[in-house]
Formats: structure tokens, sequence, C-alpha cells
């Protein structure tokens, strides 16, 4: 069902990418599938796969440690530049300000996000990074924040 979804002719919007995201959670190899098929026809919009992944995950409606491996699955399938862009999107609204917690997972994203950047060859500028990534102490969310930096810096 989700391949004839990204079948179809014309732009992928959010709601699209919204289908797709919320899908990663439940039926991860369709969805991956999807996905895949879009970045290989030059049709994967990074932004509104990464707003759909942010809001959706703001609204509790996805749970990162189910969306995670299906995004890491993606990145090893040979999209990885679509899903490092996905990633770089989506990061910025999931890093928590100071004094807020981080969502459940985003350690984890922010491996997978790793994996994605070394593999693409990313270098940018993540709003929010730094500033994670200087935080004191040594959360797992804080200490993968660096190895990102460190990877796209």
């Amino acid at each position: 069902m989700l391949t004839a979804l990204v079948q179809g002719r014309g732009p992928v919007g959010r709601a699209t990418a919204s289908a797709l995201v919320t899908a990663l959670g439940h039926r991860r190899p369709e969805a991956v599938d999807a996905m895949r098929i879009l970045a290989k026809r030059g049709e994967f919009d990074a932004a509104d796969f990464g707003w759909a992944l942010a809001e959706l995950v703001r609204a509790d409606a996805v749970k990162l440690a189910r969306v995670t491996p299906a995004l890491e699955d993606l990145a090893f399938s040979g999209a990885h530049r679509e899903t490092w862009a996905l990633l770089a999107e989506a990061i910025p609204a999931l890093l928590p300000k100071e004094g807020e917690r981080p969502p459940t997972g985003l350690a984890d994203l922010l491996k997978v996000a790793v994996k994605a950047a070394l593999m693409a060859g990313a270098r940018a500028e993540i709003p929010g990074l730094t500033e994670a990534a200087a935080r004191k102490g040594g959360s797992r969310v804080t200490l993968e924040a660096r190895v990102l930096l460190d990877a796209i810096s």
C-alpha cells in the first residue's frame, strides 16, 4: 500500500511524508521501501520528511525507538544522503532546550545521524547542536551530540 502511494505523479508533500514517517514505526520494511523509491527517483523531500518526523515525535504520535532503526535501514540501503538530509532537518526541533528532557530515543537517532553524515560526507551547521554538545555532564544525548558535531565540522 505505501509503495503504491509513492508511485503516483506529482510532488510528495507533508501529508505523504507524515504518512510514511508514521508507518516507519508500524510497517517498517514497506515504509523504507517507499522512501527508497522516492530517493531513487529524486523526489525525496528531506524538508517535509524532517518536519514530519519532528512534529510527530513532539506530538507523541511516533516513538523514536521505533523510527530510528528504520532510518538506519534507509541509510544503509543506499539513501544515506536523503537520510542525512531528513535528520539534519529534524534534529534542531528535537534537541532539548536548557533544562528540558530530550525525547526518549534521541541519543540513538543522533547515532544514526552520525552514520548517515559520515556516509554522505556531510558538512553542516545544525541549529542548537553546538549548545547541546557543550552541555556539562555525560548524558548519552550530550555525548552523541558531540560525536555528531565532530563528524559534520
